[in-house]
């Protein structure tokens, strides 16, 4: 007799008794998470309705909600209620806001919403199902199995977000327990036995790790802060939906909802600790050890410390690129399953021919037929989804590395000796204008130069699936053009040092125009310094000629490629091996292609930042070792010595100035 699945309440195999006897402990089973979120829910509005007074006496979770002050008795109203309390003469006592990590949640969340499609996809294939047995009863099952992860997962955000608690309920561990439970059940209905190896056997192992995912966030507390300062929405907002499609930016919005009045900083939210200036520099310069000092020998490799610094935005905008750059592989292949099954079944009309799996004639199931139409819309969204969050995580990565590296700049500018010869005020000027952002477009989107490899690779991979070995004729006519590239990106970095050289000398010109335009003015030597300034735009327009026509050469070149090498690809497989396209061939081969333009489009203007950035950042590290002003003599002076500086005309001192 075939092993049931472990813990597959055999009492509810759909074989053994009718709708009733099976639905029923299902429903049961689904109502507990229900009542669940129906009691947090409730608790979290009583809670949001009550007055700031019972919020400060009890202590408890404030949300970023009422804006009342709580205040302070200064006597004489202990005994008159609420009303002297909460209108009296008193001091206004601060709010406690109770802020929690941002990451368990979103990550529990994540599994569970995995099963949750999975729970309901197998619902919709069962419920319109007509070739199994016991097929609506199965899709009624897999229906209350997502009903009961859905609810579980609402009741938990709502708890987390409402309640101060470090620890999940253990209600969570409870009712996904149940969840697993339930979809083991529903497996029975299934036609497979322990230890099959499917996507339901192994579907049913992944309902248990969530389990084990939810007894981990019960048992584990979050990190908790307590804070006066009112916080930022970003702040507080927990949920996966919500930083996905950035709901707590709408606050924000909101304050210019008032159109009587200009938007002002104080109408603005606070900024998150990590934010601010003083925060960033402190964390920066704790990473930059003694890679600021003139003395610092060897590499300063400032990028890398960006990154350190950026690390919490960093690591998870690669994730998020990864994932931008394979969602759209969603799409290319429900296009080539819909397409083949097509094919397929309009092939064996009118034949004797029996199907395969499905009862269509085809060898591709129902369930993924369906799933395939779905990936037409699910694909671009989870693509939009993924590339809006990355460029979130991108500028603020950006941001963060701009006001470092500003504030870095700024304390060497302050004790660089600007006597010095190399030491000009244009150059400075430069250096935190045009290099810092060379800098932080290298750093914030560098990621767009090894996840475009990876599609290239998933292209390749998919190109030789559809097609075949005809792939490598297109392989071939692609690797024949990389020593143009080398020889390119190499003459472009050279220009690129040029350029940025003819700038500087342009913007000294005009630093000494503006420092001396009234000698200039009274001395009628505008014509002069004119010639002068012109004289040094022309040349570095020169330059940049030069640059940018190699780079129009570059991105044709790349931007053509795709279609190069898609006609070779179908001319190998046509003319050379003599195959015939079909429809599921051709268009998938045309969207893979698709795919591979992106990223050769994408990789030139990555190579240009890189090499800009490289510049760049072996100028800053060029001024960083230039030398300071001697400050010696105010060492000398704060310790007492006999050492004046710049005269000594005040007497009030200790000293002998006035003598």
């Amino acid at each position: 007799m075939p092993t049931r699945y472990p813990l597959s309440c055999g009492a509810l195999d759909t074989r053994d008794g009718g709708l009733v006897a099976v639905a029923l402990p299902f429903a049961l089973a689904v109502a507990l998470p229900i009542l669940w979120w129906l009691l947090v829910l409730g608790r979290s509005r009583r809670r949001s309705h009550r007055g700031p007074i019972d919020d400060a006496a009890e202590g408890g979770y404030q949300a970023l909600g009422g804006k009342d002050p709580v205040y302070e008795d200064d006597g004489g109203g202990a005994g008159s209620g609420g009303e002297s309390r909460g209108h009296g003469g008193g001091s206004p006592l601060p709010r406690t806001y109770i802020l929690k990590g941002r990451v368990p949640l979103p990550v529990r969340q994540v599994f569970f919403s995995l099963q949750i499609a999975y729970t309901l996809i197998q619902s919709f294939s069962y419920l319109t199902s007509q070739s199994r047995s016991y097929a609506t009863l199965t899709g009624l099952q897999y229906a209350a199995v997502s009903l009961c992860w859905c609810f579980a997962t609402f009741a938990d955000s709502v708890e987390f977000s409402s309640t101060p608690n470090p620890r999940a309920s253990p209600l969570l561990l409870v009712c996904t327990a149940l969840g697993a439970l339930l979809q083991s059940a529903a497996l029975s209905g299934c036609d497979e036995h322990f230890p099959d190896l499917t996507i339901r056997s192994g579907a049913w192992a992944y309902a248990w790790v969530c389990v084990l995912v939810a007894a981990y966030a019960v048992v584990t507390p979050v990190r908790v802060e307590e804070t006066t300062i009112e916080p930022n929405p970003e702040q507080i907002c927990y949920n996966l939906p919500d930083i996905l499609l950035f709901t707590w930016f709408t606050p924000i919005l909101n304050v210019a909802d008032d159109k009587s009045k200009q938007v002002e900083a104080s109408d603005l939210p606070n900024l998150m600790k990590a934010d601010t200036a003083f925060e960033n520099w402190s964390q920066f310069k704790a990473v930059l050890g003694d890679c600021e000092s003139v003395d610092f020998e060897g590499p300063r490799r400032l990028w890398f410390k960006l990154w350190i610094l950026t690390a919490p935005w960093f690591v998870p905008s690669a994730f998020f690129t990864v994932l931008a750059f394979l969602t759209p592989y969603i799409t290319v292949v429900s296009m080539y399953v819909l397409l083949d099954y097509i094919s397929s079944t309009s092939a064996d009309d009118g034949a004797d021919g029996e199907a395969d799996d499905g009862g269509n004639g085809s060898q591709y199931s129902d369930a993924m037929v369906k799933a395939s139409v779905a990936g037409f819309f699910v694909g671009p969204l989870l693509s939009a989804v993924c590339n809006v969050v990355t460029n979130h995580l991108q500028r603020r990565v950006a941001i963060k590395s701009r006001a470092a590296l500003v504030q870095l700049l700024y304390r060497k500018a302050v004790r660089i000796d600007l006597t010095a010869h190399e030491s000009k005020v244009g150059e400075i000027v430069n250096l935190m204008s045009s290099d810092i952002d060379n800098i932080l477009n290298a750093v914030a989107y560098v990621h767009y130069v090894w996840v475009p490899l990876l599609q290239l690779v998933a292209a390749a991979v998919g190109l030789n699936y559809v097609i075949g070995t005809a792939t490598w004729g297109g392989v071939v006519f692609m690797v024949a053009v990389v020593p143009v590239y080398i020889v390119g990106f190499g003459m472009l970095q050279k220009l690129q040092k040029l350029t940025l050289k003819k700038r500087d000398e342009r913007l000294d010109v005009i630093q000494e125009v503006l420092q001396g335009v009234r000698i200039i003015k009274s001395c009628a030597l505008e014509r002069g310094f004119l010639e002068r300034v012109h004289e040094k735009r022309v040349s570095e327009l020169k330059v940049l000629r030069q640059l940018q026509n190699g780079w129009i050469f570059l991105v044709v070149l790349m931007t053509a490629m795709p279609s190069l090498t898609q006609t070779a690809t179908f001319i190998t497989d046509t003319v050379i091996i003599g195959n015939s396209l079909d429809a599921a061939t051709a268009f998938t081969t045309m969207a893979l292609m698709d795919q591979l333009r992106a990223s050769m489009t994408i990789i030139p203007w990555c190579s240009q930042q890189l090499m800009m950035a490289a510049v760049s950042l072996g100028r800053i590290n060029n001024f960083l070792a230039r030398p300071e002003v001697d400050l010696t003599h105010r060492g000398a002076q704060a310790n007492g010595k006999d050492a004046t500086y710049g005269g000594g005309g005040g007497g009030g001192g200790d000293g002998g100035g006035g003598e």
